[in-house]
């Protein structure tokens, strides 16, 4: 093989690794596309868990509030939403920028890394959001031991905002794998290109 192939079929490597970096970022962040659609839903669950709690007078007084808490964590989750949509954003420039002739391949690899380290951040904060939620969920359970004639209301509320914290910690996940698919992928190409 003649010097040229061989720095063609190298470059040719390089350049199927850094789509594949493209494509798990891309995986990271659609592992949240449902978040808008499960913040609404906890929104609905809490403004319904409120309801009740006003029908349950005081043994719902402390449901009450952790629901108001449950609110804050939506608005929350609703700016992380807002952040992942503009990372969105950021992901597309980036493949556009990837084809420009300015980019070296280690600022491409850089670049990536970076975005997939940015995902990861509101992904984290997408984890802390779900403890928050689940200690919530285990008051309302606790409460609604409490609650005399109203614990199966309060009880189906927890239950069904454990399965949204379920589902968020899934998104979470989902996101963390790529996201060290990604990271992973920028330090071998970053030793092999040292190497």
């Amino acid at each position: 093989m003649t010097a040229q192939a061989v720095s063609t079929t190298a470059q040719s490597r390089f350049d199927s690794a850094v789509a594949d970096m493209f494509t798990q970022c891309d995986t990271a962040l659609h592992a949240f596309v449902r978040l808008r659609e499960l913040s609404e839903d906890m929104r609905i669950l809490s403004l319904n868990a409120e309801l009740a709690a006003g029908r349950a007078g005081t043994a719902g007084v402390a449901v009450r509030a952790l629901t108001q808490y449950t609110r804050q964590l939506v608005s929350q989750l609703n700016r992380v939403q807002e952040d992942m949509h503009s990372l969105q954003g950021k992901a597309q420039e980036l493949a556009k920028g990837a084809s420009a002739e300015s980019d070296t391949d280690d600022d491409v690899v850089g670049s990536l890394a970076e975005h997939a380290k940015q995902i990861s951040v509101h992904a984290q904060t997408i984890r802390r959001i779900a403890e928050q939620s689940n200690g919530i969920a285990t008051n309302i359970a606790i409460e609604a031991a409490g609650a005399g004639r109203y614990e199966p209301e309060f009880r189906t509320v927890a239950n069904t905002m454990k399965r949204y914290i379920t589902d968020l910690r899934a998104m979470v996940d989902d996101s963390d794998r790529a996201v060290k698919t990604v990271l992973d992928a920028a330090e071998r190409l970053s030793m092999r290109r040292k190497g």
